[in-house]
């Protein structure tokens, strides 16, 4: 991913879009070429200081794509915040005759996946409900029979922890325009119709409408 100077997104803002969406492509290339998955990823507690950004996640077994975190290859997570598209009208007037664009905030983690078994794998596991069932007003919890059959079928997933050794982040949010046009955007995202984008319009107005910001 091409992250230009004006695009980097800061260490705090790549932990809260991971914390905020953990749905994420898992990249890896086997012995048949690359291999795609989905899974969903929490971001380890530590990672919220300056040190090294960790995730864990899981996915099914039978995925044919589990041999390649198995053998502990080179993997890509890939994890993608509020998209949307900008049309070139809202610059007007201050800006005429610039494309259409979309805007967008992307992580890329690169690391090599430490696969993980028995206990810590099933830690994952209720660490990934507990998080989802929190917001619950009766959260679902495995008690019972239901954590019988959860330990039954555990192992029909494959677990892992990747700790980054590279880390890509990118927040495309109009900052090259002025302060009246990336206000104008907003305004758009807001409005009812095919284009508004109420997740984008947020990340814009929390990153990119505190000040007036360098256009180069």
């Amino acid at each position: 991913m091409h992250v230009q100077n004006q695009y980097v997104l800061d260490r705090t803002n790549v932990c809260r879009l991971i914390s905020e969406y953990g749905w994420a492509k898992v990249v890896t290339c086997g012995e048949d070429g690359p291999r795609v998955t989905y899974g969903f990823f929490l971001l380890e507690a530590s990672s919220s200081s300056v040190g090294d950004i960790t995730v864990v996640g899981h996915f099914a077994r039978a995925d044919p794509q589990a041999a390649d975190i198995e053998s502990e290859r080179a993997t890509l997570i890939v994890f993608d915040g509020p998209h949307g598209y900008i049309s070139a009208s809202w610059y007007e007037p201050e800006i005429e005759d610039v494309p259409s664009t979309w805007n967008h905030m992307s992580v890329h983690l690169h690391g090599t996946p430490q696969p993980l078994s028995g206990d810590d794998c099933f830690e994952v596991l209720t660490r990934t409900l507990a998080h989802h069932e929190a917001a619950e007003e009766r959260p679902w919890q495995l008690q019972g029979s239901r954590l019988e059959f959860a330990r039954k079928i555990a192992p029909s997933t494959i677990a892992f922890r990747l700790q980054a050794s590279r880390v890509q982040a990118k927040a495309k949010l109009s900052q090259n325009r002025p302060l009246a046009v990336r206000q104008r955007i907003v305004d758009r995202l807001d409005r009812p119709g095919p284009h508004m984008n109420e997740p984008l319009a947020t990340e814009m107005r929390r990153l990119v409408l505190g000040s007036d910001l360098p256009t180069s």
